[in-house]
C-alpha cells in the first residue's frame, strides 16, 4: 500500500523531470483499501498520510503538477488544469492534502488522528481545516479541528460552508 507513496516521493525527488509513475493512479484508492484491510492496524497510516502532505509541500511547477494530476487522476483533469477551465494549482494542492487527511482517517487509532488533525493539519496546513470536517469522526479528531478553527479564526468562513 505504501508503493504509490513511494513512486511519488521518488518522482519528486528526481525533479519530475520524466513523466510519472503510473502507480501514482492508485493514490485516490488507497482510503478504500485501508479501510477494506484487516491488516490496518500493522500500516503506519498517519505516517503514509504526512508523507503524502510532505511531497505536496514540496513547490511543484506548473507544468508537474498537471503531469502528477494526469497521472493521479487522468488525462481529462490534467487538460482542465492546463486550460484554466477547472481547478487552480492551489485547489488541486488541497485536493492532495484531502486525500492525506481521508487516509489518516482510516488508522484504527483515535489519538494518531487526532495529532495528525492537531500538528499537520491544523499546525501546518489550516487551508485544510474547514475542508477536512467532514472527513473526520466525531470525538477526539474532530475536537482537534475546531480548537484548529478557533485558533486560526476560521470561525466566520466556517459559518458561510
Amino acid at each position: 500500500l505504501r508503493a504509490p507513496l513511494e513512486a511519488l516521493a521518488t518522482w519528486l525527488e528526481a525533479s519530475g523531470t520524466r513523466q510519472p509513475p503510473g502507480l501514482l493512479a492508485w493514490l485516490p484508492t488507497l482510503p478504500y483499501l485501508l479501510r477494506r484491510s484487516p491488516f490496518v492496524a500493522a500500516f503506519d497510516v498517519v505516517g503514509m498520510a504526512r508523507q503524502l502532505l510532505a511531497s505536496m509541500a514540496e513547490s511543484l511547477t506548473p507544468t508537474q503538477l498537471v503531469q502528477l494530476v494526469a497521472a493521479t487522476f487522468g488525462e481529462t483533469a490534467a487538460l482542465e488544469l492546463q486550460g484554466g477551465a477547472s481547478k487552480k494549482n492551489s485547489e488541486w494542492q488541497s485536493i492532495f492534502g484531502m486525500l492525506a487527511v481521508e487516509i489518516a482517517m482510516c488508522d484504527p487509532s483515535i489519538t494518531r488522528m487526532s495529532d495528525f488533525i492537531s500538528e499537520d493539519i491544523a499546525g501546518k496546513h489550516p487551508d485544510l481545516i474547514l475542508a477536512a470536517v467532514p472527513l473526520c469522526p466525531p470525538g477526539e479528531p474532530r475536537t482537534a479541528l475546531f480548537e484548529g478553527i478557533l485558533r486560526h479564526r476560521l470561525a466566520a468562513s466556517a459559518r458561510v460552508r
